[in-house]
């Protein structure tokens, strides 16, 4: 509850985990049976869990890994308020198009369980059906990185200013650089970005489109760039600096870009 979330979490393997297992076990033979015995558990559970403690509050869901095919159903039917999935595994297509609840992804830049191709096609659905989402992709990690990182590993301006902020990364004047809803940058700034960059970016913007979005990201994947992409539904060019606090979503996204900037900041200057 510190957070102020009360968090439950079924069982899904029965006592039956992959680090209980002896070295040698056929893991597909056994997933097949995990995964089937999960389908049959986990819509009994959270009736059970509503019958509990109400099922007027207001639930929310996340899915790491194994987990993410079930919360994307409870997002399809309605069954929580918000999902949020962590290095995924198990998606497909049909679970996008079904989408109906606000969704968080949580990614690595490169993951087998939710690869590249499959992580853009996933986004281009969801802003053919505006769903409202939030991307988060992370450099340097791999599928696992939300609950099995190595903590002795480390890695484990705005519109008009993105040029320079490029300038001086790509100088190594700074330790880190942080650009917002960006404007004037072509391929050239990210073949030479040396040091870390967060990019905080709309779903749809004229000034940095969907396109190029994608191609800089390419271009600091095979890099290997250390970089973090932040991307919102929901609005425009400029929500960073001028986003109407009246309304949710803007206030939402203006304030988790700044909150991640600063974390941004304080992870190469502590």
């Amino acid at each position: 509850m510190e957070l102020g979330y009360l968090v439950l979490g079924p069982d899904y393997f029965f006592g039956d985990a992959v680090p209980n297992h002896e070295p040698g076990r056929d893991r597909d033979a056994w997933l097949i049976v995990a995964w089937k015995l999960a389908i049959d558990a986990f819509p009994t559970w959270l009736d059970a869990v509503k019958a509990k403690y109400g099922a007027e509050k207001k639930y929310c869901a996340v899915g790491y890994c194994f987990g993410a095919p079930f919360v994307m159903d409870l997002c399809a039917a309605g069954s929580v308020v918000a999902g949020a999935l962590a290095h995924p595994a198990f998606l497909d297509e049909s679970h996008f198009e079904k989408l109906e609840g606000p969704l968080l992804l949580s990614c690595a830049e490169e993951d087998h369980t939710f690869p590249h191709a499959e992580r853009r096609r996933a986004e281009d659905i969801m802003v053919s059906r505006k769903c409202t989402y939030y991307f988060q992709v992370f450099s340097g990690v791999k599928h696992g990185f939300a609950v099995r990182c190595d903590p002795d590993i480390e890695t484990e301006r705005y519109c008009f200013g993105a040029p320079f902020v490029m300038d001086l990364c790509a100088a190594g004047s700074v330790v880190a650089g942080a650009l917002a809803h960006p404007a004037f940058l072509n391929e050239s700034h990210f073949e030479k970005l040396e040091g870390p960059l967060l990019l905080s970016c709309p779903e749809e913007d004229h000034t940095f489109p969907h396109a190029e979005r994608r191609r800089a990201e390419d271009i600091m994947v095979s890099r290997k760039c250390t970089y973090y992409f932040q991307v919102f539904s929901g609005v425009k060019h400029g929500f960073a600096v001028r986003g109407d606090p009246g309304i949710e979503t803007e206030r939402w996204a203006k304030e988790e870009s700044a909150r991640g900037i600063k974390e941004w900041f304080d992870r190469f200057t502590a």
